[in-house]
């Protein structure tokens, strides 16, 4: 699997989705320090990518770098399809999560630009 994703980084050296399984990949062979530099890539590339901190997180964990952590947020709310231990379908164009993508289009009202635009949703 990293040979393929990193072939993958060949076309896109900056694909989040691609850096991340990088990470978790190397996370689940104990190659803590690899992982965390591939989990850094990805927030470099996509700064709203919760997966990726998770990832790193838990490969700092293993490495008692607590430290290194990034700060967590004063506020959050995590909405969410798939668990920690997978990953979510990736809408390529908009660089989110299919989940995420259609939850942000509907707060912002995609619903109600329907071919009636009667505002009901």
């Amino acid at each position: 699997m990293i040979e393929s994703c990193r072939d993958a980084l060949n076309i896109d050296p900056t694909h989040p989705e691609v850096l991340y399984k990088i990470g978790w990949a190397l996370t689940e062979m104990g190659a803590h320090l690899e992982a965390v530099e591939s989990y850094r890539e990805a927030i470099r590339n996509q700064p709203n990518y919760p997966q990726a901190y998770f990832g790193l997180g838990k490969s700092l964990e293993k490495l008692d770098r607590f430290d290194e952590a990034p700060p967590a947020p004063r506020r959050a709310v995590v909405l969410t399809a798939a668990g920690t231990n997978q990953v979510a379908s990736w809408d390529h164009e908009a660089r989110l999560g299919l989940f995420t993508r259609y939850v942000l289009e509907g707060l912002a009202g995609a619903a109600d630009r329907d071919e009636f635009c009667d505002g009901n949703g």
